[in-house]
């Protein structure tokens, strides 16, 4: 993770004076932009994997999804044996 945070700044901050000098190089933007937008989107998986209220919710939604889908496999297989 800091090697990722370390790569993307890195290229914030020294892709664009490299670009200003060669124009045939604007492609570096683009990989500049996506390490950004990357360290960005780590930075919010990792609060939420690590957030104890956000693993509780989580959990209890599984549950429910989990005991709604049995529920409705049980009640498909009762129906099947009806017929």
């Amino acid at each position: 993770m800091a090697a990722f945070y370390t790569i993307s700044w890195l290229t914030f901050r020294i892709f664009p004076p490299i670009v200003q000098r060669a124009p045939h190089l604007d492609w570096l933007y683009g990989i500049t932009t996506l390490f950004v937008l990357f360290n960005s989107w780590s930075n919010a998986f990792v609060y939420l994997v690590n957030n104890a209220e956000i693993k509780r919710v989580l959990r209890r939604t599984a549950k429910k999804v989990l005991q709604t889908s049995s529920a409705r496999a049980i009640e498909g297989q009762n129906a099947s044996s009806v017929q």
